[in-house]
């Protein structure tokens, strides 16, 4: 459960308690003190409410922030290395290509496969 849903009920129903219980102390009438305890029960519940949304949003805030700063990454991932640029690329007989895309010319066995 999501403990910022329970901040509307939970004032609510402790205004109604603080009321009743003010109500009962002071000596009043029962239909008197009911009264005024259902009223500030719909009272805590309207700023309870209000509340509520405030603070959802602030932690809704702080939850996006977090996940931009702190996302996750999948099992095994390591941060990537420095990509080194080379001039011309060496296959493993040390011969040398251009690369600029070139090629062209040449024998007609050097574009076959092997």
């Amino acid at each position: 459960m999501d403990p910022i849903r329970a901040i509307a009920p939970i004032l609510s129903l402790a205004c109604f308690a603080l009321v009743t219980l003010r109500g009962l102390l002071a000596g009043n009438p029962a239909a008197i003190t009911l009264k005024e305890a259902l009223f500030a029960m719909f009272l805590g519940l309207f700023v309870g409410a209000i509340a509520q949304a405030l603070v959802r949003g602030v932690v809704d805030e702080h939850n996006r922030e977090y996940a931009k700063a702190n996302p996750i990454r999948p099992i095994g991932w390591t941060e990537p290395e420095e990509i080194t640029e080379v001039e011309e690329a060496v296959d493993e007989r040390g011969t040398s290509a251009p690369t600029n895309g070139g090629g062209g010319g040449g024998n007609a066995q050097s574009s076959k496969k092997l």
